[in-house]
């Protein structure tokens, strides 16, 4: 998972990780704890919306609150205006369609 360390600490403190450490980032269980838990906070956030959450969690919330406040961004995945952050959003969104066909969509 991609967390900041600034986003990480306020993850843990609202799942309750109260001795959190930058360090535990790099730990596999704490690291998809975070971010699962905030990928969840985003999407409830952004009313479900896929590309909008996904869009907040590569590139920060405040870009997209800014782009669609500013009429700067459609909502539409092409038209991300953070080249990385598009193809982020792609890629992710291109793999949950390769897992939907390999395992179904009731995971």
């Amino acid at each position: 998972m991609q967390l900041m360390p600034d986003t990480a600490r306020w993850v843990a403190q609202q799942v309750g990780h109260g001795n959190y450490t930058d360090r535990q980032l790099k730990e596999p269980t704490i690291n998809i704890e975070l971010g699962t838990w905030y990928l969840g906070h985003l999407l409830k956030e952004f009313n479900g919306d896929q590309v909008l959450a996904l869009a907040a969690y590569n590139a920060g919330r405040g870009h997209v609150e800014s782009w669609l406040r500013e009429n700067n961004w459609n909502g539409m995945v092409d038209t991300i205006p953070f080249p990385e952050t598009r193809s982020y959003v792609k890629a992710v969104l291109q793999y949950q369609e390769r897992y939907e066909a390999l395992y179904g969509n009731n995971y």
